[in-house]
């Protein structure tokens, strides 16, 4: 490695300083800002994003690309009986320009409040789920190119711990079928290590199994698992607390392994850092730096990856780059938000510059109905 390289690893080495990747600011800060209506018995929840993004990438791991299109969810959630409840609907994605990319999908979930703190769902999953974890793991962008996960999930939510751990079936076979077997599963443990009036320290514990292939399908490919696992502290501290002007530093180690012996690399350790600045909830900053050894996920974020997207047995073992990404976000009303964000990375291994802007814009609410039970 360079110079530069070594001391910015030494740098994120000592103060474990994790990042959150422009995409998931940009749609994970837009989708929590959206109030999650959708807990609300008997009414009929609607859910609409509208989004364009383009990426410019001149590099042998990602494309570029433009992405406009429109994510629209609407759900009926019925109470049948004392804490369980029914949620039936759909959800439509759109792709502008493009009249063969519409994609539509039945939403049915089975919802067990436990106790008020404990909630189990099988059927179609929270996307909160996904967006719970590190974007290095699960590339938070998927809540508006993809369908709500289906599976199974039990969360925990306490003063001080949120817990969620889930499996996720996303592509089922049967014997003989002609496509692979694609399955998911996570666990997500944060924990509020201390919490003041201008500050709060969080350990937030990653893990995640990714499985391809399948025994009973007809084709022929490499059955292959990968498990990674990440470890991320944060403290963030509120320095105006007038204009609401707040900073987070904190720090990300993460472990993979992949069963599969023609796997390009097998085992792998990335380490991702950040620091970030939040000015009265509206604008967002970020410097990030990534460092990644061997570093593959099958739901992670491509610009993280050791391995080339579009080019088969491609990629560097050994792959870091800085970005600074800045995004205003507008409160439209209770209901509805918008947000623009720009970012530029810079990708040390092939000295290359990587850029993109996006921008969405969401609302989410409920329309309640006389129906009781």
């Amino acid at each position: 490695m360079t110079n530069i390289n070594k001391f910015l690893l030494v740098f994120a080495s000592l103060i474990f300083i994790k990042i959150n990747s422009f995409s998931q600011n940009t749609h994970g800060i837009l989708y929590r800002a959206i109030p999650n209506t959708d807990t609300i018995v008997n009414a009929l929840n609607i859910r609409d994003i509208g989004f364009v993004k383009n990426v410019e990438a001149f590099s042998e791991i990602i494309d570029g690309y433009t992405m406009p299109g429109n994510n629209l969810e609407l759900a009926y959630k019925l109470g049948v009986a004392q804490n369980l409840s029914l949620k039936l609907g759909g959800s439509w994605i759109k792709y502008f320009g493009d009249k063969d990319s519409t994609i539509l999908n039945p939403t049915v979930s089975l919802i067990w409040q436990a106790s008020p703190n404990t909630k189990v769902v099988v059927g179609n999953l929270p996307q909160k789920l996904n967006l719970s974890l590190p974007d290095f793991l699960s590339h938070s962008e998927r809540f508006i190119t993809h369908p709500s996960p289906q599976g199974i999930a039990i969360m925990f939510d306490f003063k001080r711990l949120a817990s969620y751990t889930w499996f996720e079936s996303e592509q089922y076979i049967h014997k003989g079928s002609l496509h692979p077997e694609y399955l998911f599963g996570a666990s997500v443990w944060d924990f509020a290590l201390s919490q003041r009036e201008k500050s709060q320290t969080n350990l937030k514990f990653s893990f995640t199994v990714g499985h391809r292939g399948g025994q009973i399908n007809k084709i022929k490919m490499p059955v292959t698992t990968t498990a990674n696992l990440s470890l991320n502290l944060k403290h963030t501290l509120l320095l105006c607390p007038r204009n609401n002007i707040s900073a987070s530093i904190g720090g990300s180690i993460a472990k993979k392994q992949t069963g599969d012996s023609l796997a390009v690399y097998k085992d792998g350790y990335a380490l991702h850092a950040q620091i970030n600045a939040k000015i009265q909830s509206s604008y967002f900053i970020d410097l990030m730096y990534f460092y990644g050894n061997q570093w593959f996920t099958f739901k992670g974020n491509q610009l993280y990856s050791n391995i080339s997207d579009y080019k088969p047995n491609f990629g560097y073992k050994e792959r870091s780059m800085i970005a600074l990404s800045a995004i205003k976000q507008f409160n439209i009303n209770q209901n509805a938000k918008a947000g623009f964000g720009a970012y530029a990375l810079y990708e040390f291994n092939e000295s290359t510059t990587i850029y993109g802007i996006s921008f969405q814009m969401g609302l989410d609410f409920n329309i309640k109905t006389p129906f009781k039970k």
